[in-house]
């Protein structure tokens, strides 16, 4: 489950990960992306790569309604292609959302119902390089206006052992080569999707506890990073980094 993340990384640093300069005039550093709100992605588009803004919570094309999107804001990676609201999305709306960066809430009771307090913890490449989640994105029309909304799901999966003491779901991160193979119009993913659920190389990401402020969707400035206080994660005494997937 990925519910929150960032994205504040400069247009250099996307451009450098992300081999383009096109980006969206005007975009603002976000400290605490949440559900429903609008998230850059990079999508196929005739014929290249183009960023673009997506709703955060799928809406399926057959949806009566787009009532439902706060609760599709994650896809499971294994059960893709058995879900009607997934599987025909895997073909050819895939697309890859932009962050630096993700949240996941850490229970001592190893509650993960939400009914325990729970700290705040930051997840990120060291140096808050950016980097993508899996996508997925589908189209929908309103009956009545004809209006268009483009929504997106994140694509998770279980969590590697390393980070199962602080949730037991994680989202895909995708290294470069499987950004561009995942983006491909070309590439079979339906047929490969193990390709992209294999764990992520031992690139190493940083995690450490931060500000109850990212608690509200309400907030979304840099108290959301202020580093906070909490014990040892278990299973990983004297560290604040471990290896993503």
């Amino acid at each position: 489950m990925c519910g929150r993340f960032s994205l504040v990384a400069t247009d250099r640093a996307l451009s450098n990960r992300f081999h383009r300069a096109d980006w969206p005039a005007g975009r603002k550093p976000r400290y605490n992306i949440a559900p429903t709100q609008p998230v850059l992605c990079l999508r196929w588009e005739e014929g290249e790569t183009r960023p673009v803004w997506l709703r955060w919570g799928l809406v399926p094309r057959f949806a009566a309604d787009p009532s439902g999107a706060a609760r599709m804001i994650n896809a499971r990676g294994e059960t893709l292609l058995e879900k009607p609201s997934f599987r025909n999305l895997v073909g050819k709306n895939r697309c890859l959302i932009l962050a630096d960066g993700f949240y996941e809430w850490h229970s001592p009771s190893g509650d993960f119902s939400g009914k325990s307090p729970k700290t705040p913890y930051h997840f990120r490449l060291p140096g808050g390089e950016p980097f993508a989640f899996a996508g997925l994105f589908d189209r929908w029309n309103h009956p009545g206006t004809g209006e268009v909304l483009e929504t997106v799901t994140l694509v998770n999966h279980a969590a590697p052992p390393w980070m199962a003491w602080c949730h037991h779901r994680a989202p895909i991160v995708l290294d470069e080569a499987n950004c561009q193979r995942w983006l491909d119009p070309r590439e079979d993913a339906r047929g490969k999707l193990g390709d992209f659920l294999a764990p992520w190389p031992p690139a190493g990401f940083e995690y450490f506890p931060v500000s109850t402020a990212v608690n509200s969707v309400r907030n979304d400035g840099p108290e959301c990073l202020v580093a906070g206080l909490a014990g040892e994660p278990p299973g990983e005494p004297g560290t604040r980094q471990g290896f993503l997937f």
